[in-house]
């Protein structure tokens, strides 16, 4: 049942709700990499939250403008983040084991990955055009002959 409503909201025909979730799981996921204990944090390496924040807000805003760039930027992060998440949640801090809070970041950026591919916010940015099957292709407007 929760499938089916998961796929519900996915197949929504409005991209801006969809947006709006998906700067609701961005929202989660900074939150909990800056407030959670353990890996992933932004204790290390020069990042941080304020920069993953502004970055996020940023591609949100751009996203519902309808940007191409800032949709494969979030995809990158979202697909990539996912697979680093994954990662680090099976072998925490170099060993085989378990890392519960890598293991949540990774599923929060798995929903943010499913959320840019939905057919609806594909369609949002233009990356996938919508056209009926019967209608024909646009073609260039012809120039006046005078």
């Amino acid at each position: 049942m929760a499938i089916r409503s998961i796929s519900r909201v996915l197949a929504s025909p409005e991209p801006r709700a969809l947006l709006r979730i998906y700067a609701g799981v961005q929202a989660a996921l900074v939150t909990l990499t800056a407030l959670a204990p353990g890996e992933p944090s932004y204790g290390r390496g020069g990042a941080s939250a304020e920069t993953a924040i502004a970055t996020t807000a940023l591609l949100v805003l751009f996203l519902r403008r309808r940007s191409r760039l800032a949709w494969w930027i979030s995809l990158l992060f979202d697909a990539g983040g996912a697979a680093i998440f994954t990662l680090v949640a099976v072998f925490p801090d170099g060993g085989l084991g378990f890392g519960a809070k890598a293991l949540l970041a990774a599923l929060l950026s798995a929903a943010a990955t499913a959320i840019l591919v939905s057919p609806s916010v594909e369609r949002f940015v233009a990356i996938r055009p919508h056209r009926a099957p019967d209608e024909p292709a646009a073609s260039a407007p012809r120039a006046r002959r005078a």
